[in-house]
């Protein structure tokens, strides 16, 4: 059973046709049939798992509908041997396989689902509120921070040592900042520095 054989065949659909010569086939086509080394066991699990109820439709993962459209012939995995044999590592080897192969096999096993298709997000009203509220929290914090060191002299600023208040303040305005980048467009650089501002903020008002 070659590659060729398995180009050239066609009995598959002519197999009951009236004409011997059709049925037989020609030369090219004789080959026996493909065996099959590969075997999969997926476990009931997984499938249980990826796919929760709680889960959001757009959030499940594809991974079970992968492997269970993953197929491998002999013909391809002797293809993948063979450039194992030529490429540095096996990694290459793969890689260069695939490559080779992706509109022939690889795509077969996408998901039709997928790829998803990526929406821009729009600011909405309310996260233009939260922004506005956040911004106003975090101006609120710098003017406390100016009038504290205005009036550091004073009694009732002393006895509450500025050093404290302005770490306090300092906190508050780092939380302030973390939900003014929350309440942004979400983007990679948004999402982190949110989470880092609010964490450390809150870190230094404990």
């Amino acid at each position: 059973y070659t590659r060729e054989c398995s180009i050239a065949r066609s009995y598959w659909k002519d197999e009951c046709s009236d004409d011997f010569a059709t049925r037989v086939g020609s030369p090219e086509e004789a080959c026996g049939d493909p065996v099959e080394p590969l075997r999969k066991l997926i476990n009931v699990g997984l499938y249980e798992v990826l796919n929760a109820p709680d889960i959001p439709e757009e959030a499940l993962s594809p991974a079970y509908d992968v492997l269970r459209f993953f197929s491998i012939s002999e013909i391809q995995l002797g293809e993948l041997f063979d450039l194992w044999k030529s490429e540095p590592t096996p990694r290459d080897a793969v890689c260069k396989w695939a490559v080779e192969n992706l509109d022939t096999v690889l795509k077969t096993m996408i998901p039709p689902t997928y790829p998803r298709v990526i929406k821009e997000e729009s600011a909405s009203s309310f996260g233009l509120a939260s922004m506005i509220v956040a911004l106003i929290a975090t101006l609120i914090v710098v003017l406390t921070g100016g009038l504290v060191y205005r009036n550091r002299q004073l009694p009732a600023i002393r006895y509450a040592q500025p050093d404290f208040l302005f770490l306090l303040l300092v906190g508050s305005f780092f939380v302030g900042l973390g939900a003014t980048l929350l309440s942004a467009p979400a983007s990679d650089g948004t999402c982190l520095s949110s989470l880092w501002f609010i964490n450390v903020g809150y870190t230094l008002e404990i």
